[in-house]
């Protein structure tokens, strides 16, 4: 799958569900080979490159971010490890993922 980031220290994704969709997902949930839950968020594009927000979530956390009693910003902004990952990805040829950590109380508003 294109959109999940390959060779990073997120692992290997296999997505879950996805919640919104517009020529390619937005919002999904995936998880690793480890069973470790992630929820992303495409935050910015522009010609050379894709920015995604992904945190990671305990299979409770999943549970109540899908059922509504966690909205979406605090999901990302009250990471449960306190880390969000931003992920980027090239456009070029080789397709280079860049992967940042970044601390959930952090975030600005708008996510």
């Amino acid at each position: 799958m294109a959109f999940l980031p390959q060779g990073t220290t997120l692992g290997k994704l296999e997505p879950i569900e996805v919640y919104e969709f517009y020529d390619q997902p937005l919002l999904f949930s995936c998880r690793n080979a480890s069973g470790s839950i992630f929820l992303a968020v495409s935050i910015d594009e522009n010609d050379d490159f894709e920015t995604w927000l992904y945190v990671s979530m305990s299979p409770n956390r999943f549970r109540n971010v899908r059922s509504g009693a966690i909205d979406l910003h605090d999901a990302f902004a009250d990471a449960e490890d306190g880390i969000v990952y931003e992920v980027r990805t090239s456009y070029d040829v080789a397709g280079e993922v860049n992967v940042r950590n970044i601390p959930s109380h952090g975030l600005s508003q708008e996510i």
